[in-house]
């Protein structure tokens, strides 16, 4: 789920909020985070880059296990399923084309291109029993706060623990 399409159980181990209201595999900086610690641990165990792209699809486990079992230690000489051989490869691609884009004839459009909204952050620290009020109240659209909150699923937030929230207006 989300840009960087984590499972639940990696969200989970990496410090992100996966309930019935909340998803944060969904909020680009916590999920963009997570997924930096993901790489950060995968290198600590696995100790080559190649294996971590490889280990983002399969997980570390999964590429432990088939270098234990086929006693290698490193990617290019190990057997993998076609979707996690493909997956890496196409990481390979993608890096290469965004380390030399010119030489490629790719040019980027101006940073400028797409509308800078102006938004706040505020701390919500209690149950929100209608978010569509909420919104309304802070003189949001609706469909503005979903964009800029899709982490949160449902219509309202209930938040018994008092945990603080920081939702983007």
């Amino acid at each position: 789920v989300g840009f960087w399409q984590l499972l639940k159980s990696t969200g989970e181990q990496h410090g992100l909020e996966i309930t019935e209201y909340v998803d944060e595999r969904l909020h680009v900086v916590k999920s963009t985070a997570a997924a930096c610690r993901f790489l950060k641990y995968s290198y600590k165990e696995l100790n080559d880059w190649t294996l971590v792209v490889a280990a983002y699809n399969k997980g570390v486990g999964g590429i432990q296990s088939r270098l234990k079992k086929q006693h290698k230690n490193n990617y290019y000489e190990l057997h993998l399923n076609k979707e996690t051989a493909t997956y890496v490869y196409k990481v390979i691609a993608m890096k290469e084309l965004l380390s030399n884009h010119k030489s490629y004839g790719i040019h980027f459009l101006n940073k400028g291109f797409m509308r800078k909204m102006n938004t706040k952050k505020i701390v919500v620290d209690t149950t929100i029993n209608d978010l569509k009020k909420f919104a309304a109240d802070k003189k949001i659209d609706y469909i503005e706060f979903k964009e800029l909150n899709p982490w949160l699923l449902k219509d309202k937030l209930p938040n018994e623990s008092r945990k603080k929230y920081i939702i983007e207006i």
